[in-house]
């Protein structure tokens, strides 16, 4: 099952990308697919994929995204492994034969391989890929650099388990191969590579364009060297792919607790020189990930804050805030990609710029349009900052809710004034309860008006003090009946990510809540504290 729906995606990604090489469609897919996968068998959400079902759930697991996007993976690593002509003989051969069947996939690669292939050291090509479709995971490989006088001695070492790992192709010094052939067997553990070149800047990449299934960890000297060649003009001399791959693996391994978080920022400080996608799109995952685990308000975030500012300021001035008409698509999604997370991190040139196209917008919604993918990004953001008041913006109220991509309370949401929102939220709700008198329809709408915009300023004001206090000492008076108070306190809780702030939540709910109720509130309070590492609730 999951071989032919890998090779059917495998084969998908290679003819878009040969008749259509304007999508870059495979470099894609080792960022989106690949590396996505690689993070979800970080977390073990995957099984193997050759593996038993003994249960419903387990049938139903194998039908799952997360099952599916690592065959094409691993079938591409074999295909860099046996070669381009081997590989496709061998998958129009299985073809043919319709049987389904891995076994005789195994075979007739084999055949072909053993026939074509002018290697004395011949691989087995079932033996090499069994352990990567039968265990969980995948290795990572040690590499040490060490200096002599004549020679550069390597070393790796796998992991643990039974993975041989294919390095045929895949050892660069200096952007020039070594070792043509060769596969790392898990009988040996570790090998030496010898050359004749002891230059002290001479720098090691492995795992050429991300074509293997492993991440690879370097010695702090091996990184430092990287670091240097990446900052330099000569950078994209590196492959696109293994630019990548470099900010991923470092992410990953900082995160693990294997290398310091120093030098996974000393990596992505050359960003500020990268003007293509597919770097920045491993770095904006990282930053997903770090947004979400970093409590909003802590010291470790600020940091984190302040060093990818520093990296998103320069490429903005290099690709520019406003799109251009030669712009290719990459560089319209690393724009808007860009100014998303330089307005998230609060960066004072984004929100201007926002305010700016949306006050030009407002002179003249008929005539002055926003592209349909600005739209959300430039109301929400503008209106974070704009003198622009709510009254204003309501005139244009039906020429908003005709605007495509664009949620309007969602943006609402975003205003800055919070007063004048706890107000819209008190006057929504009258003029829902008014509603049931006059006109049932109506009432339907504005009940689903009512609960939305509540729901969206408690996502985006909860960590706001002023905001967290109006709230909830006026609890009743704002939120929707059709919310429970258990349901708005929960809401609250979930998207508060200050310690402060959810001990004054902790102190300010006894009066108004039975002891039930009480108990249930202040285990989620407790739950947050422990899930977001903002401190304890013993802290209150």
């Amino acid at each position: 099952m999951w071989l032919n729906e890998g090779i059917a995606t495998l084969f998908g990604v290679y003819i878009i990308n040969q008749t259509m090489p304007d999508t870059r469609m495979l470099d894609l897919f080792v960022v989106q697919t690949q590396q996505e996968s690689l993070r979800l068998d970080d977390s073990q959400i995957m099984k193997p994929l050759d593996s038993e079902v003994n249960s419903i759930s387990e049938i139903n697991s194998l039908f799952s995204f997360t099952y599916y996007i690592k065959a094409p993976s691993i079938l591409r690593m074999l295909h860099h492994t046996v070669g381009d002509e081997i590989f496709q003989n061998g998958i129009k051969a299985y073809m043919k034969r319709r049987t389904g069947s891995l076994d005789d996939f195994w075979t007739i690669m084999q055949s072909i391989y053993d026939s074509q292939t002018m290697d004395l050291e011949k691989i087995s090509v079932k033996d090499l890929m069994n352990p990567w479709i039968q265990e969980k995971q995948y290795p990572i490989l040690n590499v040490t650099q060490t200096y002599g006088t004549e020679w550069t001695k390597i070393v790796l070492e796998t992991t643990s388990k039974n993975w041989t790992v294919p390095l045929i192709n895949q050892v660069y010094i200096n952007l020039k191969r070594i070792l043509p052939k060769f596969c790392l067997a898990r009988e040996q553990k570790h090998f030496l590579a010898k050359c004749y070149n002891s230059e002290h800047s001479q720098f090691i990449i492995i795992n050429r364009q991300q074509t293997g299934y492993y991440r690879v960890f370097y010695n702090l000297e091996s990184w430092l060297k990287i670091v240097h060649y990446l900052n330099s003009e000569n950078c994209t001399n590196i492959n696109v792919l293994n630019r990548a791959q470099i900010i991923d693996d470092t992410f990953h391994l900082t995160i693990s607790g294997e290398l310091d978080f120093s030098v996974f920022w000393d990596v992505v400080s050359y960003l500020k020189w990268e003007t293509d996608y597919i770097p920045w799109y491993s770095m904006f995952k990282a930053a997903e990930y770090m947004s979400y685990i970093l409590p909003f308000h802590s010291t470790d975030s600020a940091i984190f804050k302040k060093k990818l500012l520093m990296q998103l300021g320069p490429l903005l001035q290099k690709i520019g805030y406003e799109e251009r008409p030669n712009d290719d698509s990459f560089i319209k999604c690393l724009r808007q990609e860009a100014l998303r997370w330089a307005c998230v991190l609060g960066d004072g040139e984004c929100k201007k710029h926002a305010e700016f196209k949306l006050q030009w917008h407002l002179l003249n919604t008929k005539e002055n349009k926003l592209l349909p993918w600005w739209s959300e990004w430039t109301f929400c953001n503008g209106l974070s900052v704009s003198s622009i008041s709510l009254d204003q913006l309501f005139k244009d109220w039906d020429e908003m809710l005709k605007i495509k991509n664009l949620n309007v309370f969602e943006v609402v949401a975003c205003y800055h004034d919070i007063s004048r929102l706890v107000s819209l939220l008190k006057t929504f709700k009258n003029d829902h309860i008014s509603a049931y008198t006059e006109d049932n329809a109506r009432a339907i709408t504005i009940t689903k008006y009512n609960i939305d915009l509540f729901y969206y300023v408690i996502q985006r004001h909860a960590n706001d003090a002023l905001f967290n206090h109006i709230l909830l000492n006026n609890l009743k008076k704002i939120k929707p009946k059709e919310i429970s108070t258990t349901a708005a306190l929960i809401s609250i809780i979930n998207y508060t990510y200050s310690s402060k702030l959810l001990c004054e939540i902790q102190k300010g709910i006894h009066q108004n809540l039975t002891n039930s109720l009480l108990q249930k509130i202040q285990h989620k309070i407790k739950m947050r504290f422990k899930k977001h590492y903002i401190g304890s609730i013993e802290y209150c």
